[in-house]
């Protein structure tokens, strides 16, 4: 292992790329809007689940 880093060099394209990581898609992973975006869903789908609860309580109170 000693000799692999001793003898390694960056590769010529990723000069000036430190620190980006990738996905699929190749784009930079913006881990904060990827946290705001599943706090808005799981708001999102809390309040979906809520009112469909409160849909089917009414449903059986009438029945």
């Amino acid at each position: 292992m000693d000799s692999y880093r001793k003898n390694y060099e960056q590769l010529p394209d990723m000069d000036g790329l430190d620190g980006v990581r990738m996905d699929n898609g190749s784009e930079v992973i913006d881990y904060d809007a990827a946290v705001r975006h599943l706090a808005a869903s799981s708001a999102f789908l809390s309040e979906r689940s809520k009112r469909m609860a409160a849909r089917i309580a009414q449903g059986s109170a009438k029945e």
